[in-house]
């Protein structure tokens, strides 16, 4: 047996949960793919776009460039971690936890922490969590 298929087998019997974990991510992902739309703070309309684990966020002239991780076995709600990238207009290495959670195939809700992961999808008023309903963009 050479040393890929080592690695291969050591990974698929000896890690079930990562298989798992990384299959549960890719369906996640995959789910979320597409344009999605929510309202802006300021009142206007923001673009999320989501491909991969890649998440570009277009908010009137604000501009992000995310990358995204998500657990969906995560209990007792799904979780998201979001890091901004270096090259990102806004915000750069800003990184936060979140839950989220689909109603249908055309509603996500988000909400994220700037600290701690939120509990609840809520908007608390000193902005320590920030919730987002989005919607796909057809």
């Amino acid at each position: 047996m050479n040393r890929r298929n080592v690695l291969k087998f050591a990974v698929i019997v000896l890690s079930p949960s990562l298989v798992v974990e990384a299959a549960d991510q890719a369906a996640e992902l995959k789910k979320l793919k597409g344009k999605w739309t929510s309202k802006d703070p300021q009142g206007g309309e923001a673009t999320w776009t989501f491909d991969g684990d890649k998440l570009d966020i277009q908010a009137g002239a604000r501009a992000y460039k995310i990358v995204v991780k998500l657990d969906a076995e995560a209990k007792p709600q799904k979780t998201i971690e979001m890091k901004v990238t270096d090259d990102s207009p806004n915000a750069k290495n800003f990184s936060g936890p979140g839950i989220y959670k689909f109603e249908g195939d055309d509603k996500l809700v988000l909400c994220f922490g700037t600290a701690e992961r939120p509990t609840e999808y809520k908007t608390k008023e000193d902005f320590s969590a920030i919730m987002f309903e989005l919607n796909r963009k057809k």
